[in-house]
């Protein structure tokens, strides 16, 4: 297990490294969502396929062929029987976190199905459903919803923003999201987890930013994000604007 997480570190450090030399400031957001989409998957698969590293492959066999043999004593024993009760300990805590961050994520999933229930739907053009709840401060979408308050749509500036929404949608944006998620539940002490949810978000939002302005003028819909940078989120994993 050490030795997977050894390689898994080291194949999402690379691929971070190299985004954040290279591709961090590109405007090709496709392309940059699809890197690391995929280098957050081969970092999980290159270290159980074995061809992630083979130079430390090799020292490490290496290194277990010249060790010399000893003799364990009693002392010796109760050392090992003293770090087999600390990887047990480190178990129970592994699980705890990864408990307590599946129970945010469901906590989610469930305040996202209860505004849903008996809200007011409004389908629109391109398969996405507008629906309207007071639990909704500012517009944001999870799959094919895009929630928004009862009086959305009375303001010039709602236009922008529900195409800023209907963008996340086509996209699947929240496909992305709900696996990253995932892997953050999986690896939730992994701080390389956390910083692909974050680039992939902050992509997200400039993907859905560029199709949005397409409509209006970039000084407007500028004014329009700054207009709305204070405001809270409800749920923290959902696309919001």
């Amino acid at each position: 297990m050490l030795s997977y997480l050894l390689h898994l570190s080291l194949c999402w450090g690379l691929f971070a490294l190299l985004y954040h030399a290279l591709l961090r400031r590109e405007t090709l957001f496709g392309a940059n969502r699809g890197y690391l989409l995929a280098t957050a998957l081969a970092g999980l698969l290159l270290p159980v396929l074995n061809q992630a590293f083979p130079v430390l492959n090799a020292a490490s066999e290496s290194l277990a062929f010249a060790l010399p043999v000893v003799t364990i004593d009693l002392e010796q024993a109760v050392q090992q029987s003293a770090l087999w009760t600390g990887a047990g300990y480190m178990k129970w805590v592994y699980f705890a976190g990864g408990l307590l961050t599946a129970v945010r994520l469901f906590w989610g999933l469930g305040k996202i199905s209860a505004m849903l229930a008996g809200a007011r739907r409004e389908y629109l053009p391109g398969g996405s459903v507008l629906v309207r709840t007071e639990k909704a401060r500012l517009p944001f979408s999870f799959f094919r919803w895009i929630f928004a308050p009862p009086d959305f749509g009375a303001r010039a500036s709602d236009r922008d923003m529900l195409a800023h929404e209907q963008a996340h949608v086509q996209a699947w944006h929240s496909l992305d999201v709900l696996l990253l998620e995932i892997l953050c539940v999986v690896f939730w002490f992994h701080p390389l987890a956390h910083w692909y949810r974050r680039s992939l978000r902050t992509v997200h939002e400039y993907q859905a930013d560029a199709a949005a302005a397409a409509h209006t003028s970039r000084k407007q819909y500028g004014l329009l994000l700054l207009e709305q940078v204070q405001t809270g989120l409800p749920v923290a994993f959902v696309n919001h604007f």
